[in-house]
């Protein structure tokens, strides 16, 4: 990737491809079945999956994905104990146990090893997540999944498209789900998200749970076909399921169209970005800091770039951001809380199994994740400029 992805126009927000389909929309010219019908079918090719369903956000897209599993009370999913805490809120609305593993010191993703040792008799499924858009161990954790009978979920919120051996990551997994949340690689105009599955009853499961569990439903195309005289009839049964009303709203997908035009680009920005900070931190050799390792054949499409900053034998996060600040940056993110540290879990500990997880706790604390959302060469470079000089006065 030695070509400098950005320019102009390829650099904006959203650009002539949004302004397009929106205004289509609008003029009545693109209907909203069909920008939403568009959207998933271009999307499912995209990923490489047989079926896609667009829903309002990445949260209730794992809520979907849970509740097509049909878990029961006293039922267990593994989730990483790095996460954000929504991970754990999806696992008990569906009436399950959220079990917490602890994470790889190297990848900063979920272990296998710590996987296995969890599994009970109650263990229904497994979520691992493309932490900061790289992948987890997905061949390690398929192989455990088929030995025990899980359903194996990824959740790609924080990548688009990361690959294992040139597969997209989420081909590994029985179903994934995808955030269009603003900050994301792609966008829907703010919200937004995408399940995506290769699975007919997955697939049909989880569009009628986030389609307010309509029976016309169908895992492809959104619906099938019915005569006015059936659905006009009031003796029609409109509703076979308990479902939720996550469906994405038209214009959301409008504007997922234009952004999908764009997505190879959009997606070589953020790796681009992540492939510069990488030379600063390895040309720099500092023994404190531990980048988030990348297994080989494995492929990052960097949603932030991530290492661990080390304080025993190196600076405090605290002053590593103040001269980060100080040399021009804007500023990076600290890790999300441990979920079961958060508030809204850590008084309901009842909820959940009490968890044993001391790398995430140690990796959490010193975590910096580096933007790579920037539009232009400028905001890069000023970015660049202020690790660089951080790395040499800190």
């Amino acid at each position: 990737m030695n070509q400098n992805p950005f320019n102009i126009f390829g650099s904006l927000k959203y650009s002539y491809n949004e302004f397009y389909y929106v205004t289509k929309f609008l003029a009545g010219m693109l209907k909203g079945d069909k920008a939403i019908a568009e959207l998933e079918d271009i999307f499912a090719s995209y990923v490489k999956e047989d079926f896609a369903i667009a829903v309002n956000s990445g949260t209730s897209g794992l809520h979907a994905a849970l509740l097509a599993l049909d878990l029961e009370k006293d039922d267990e999913v593994i989730i990483p104990a790095i996460a954000v805490i929504m991970d754990a809120y999806v696992v008990l609305q569906s009436n399950a146990t959220p079990v917490f593993a602890d994470v790889d010191p190297f990848t900063f993703n979920i272990s296998p090893i710590q996987v296995e040792k969890l599994i009970t008799k109650n263990t229904k499924a497994i979520i691992a997540i493309d932490w900061e858009g790289n992948p987890s161990d997905l061949i390690s954790l398929r192989k455990i999944a088929n030995k025990y009978s899980l359903t194996l979920i990824n959740d790609c919120a924080r990548s688009l498209r990361s690959t294992i051996n040139g597969r997209p990551s989420n081909n590994y997994s029985d179903i994934s789900v995808y955030s269009f949340e603003s900050k994301k690689h792609l966008t829907t105009g703010g919200e937004g998200g995408m399940i995506v599955t290769s699975n007919p009853l997955l697939a049909e499961k989880s569009r009628k749970f986030s389609g307010l569990g309509y029976s016309h439903l169908t895992s492809k195309a959104g619906k099938a076909n019915l005569s006015e005289e059936i659905y006009q009839n009031p003796n029609y049964d409109r509703f076979s399921e308990i479902g939720y009303n996550y469906r994405m709203a038209p214009i959301n997908a409008a504007i997922g169209l234009g952004q999908l035009k764009r997505a190879k680009r959009i997606r070589q920005r953020r790796m681009y970005c992540g492939q510069k900070y990488s030379e600063i931190i390895n040309k720099a050799n500092k023994k404190w800091i531990i980048p988030q390792k990348i297994f080989e054949n494995h492929i990052n499409t960097f949603y932030t770039y991530s290492f661990f900053l080390n304080e025993e034998n190196g600076p405090s996060w605290k002053s590593f951001y103040n001269c980060y600040k100080k040399f021009g940056g804007t500023g990076f993110y600290g890790c999300v809380k441990i979920p079961y540290e958060e508030k809204a879990l850590l008084l309901r500990s009842e909820l959940y199994k009490k968890p044993y997880c001391p790398n995430a706790e140690r990796i959490q604390k010193g975590m910096i994740c580096l933007k790579t959302n920037m539009r232009n060469n400028f905001e890069l470079q000023r970015e660049l400029i202020a690790l660089r000089k951080t790395l040499e006065n800190i």
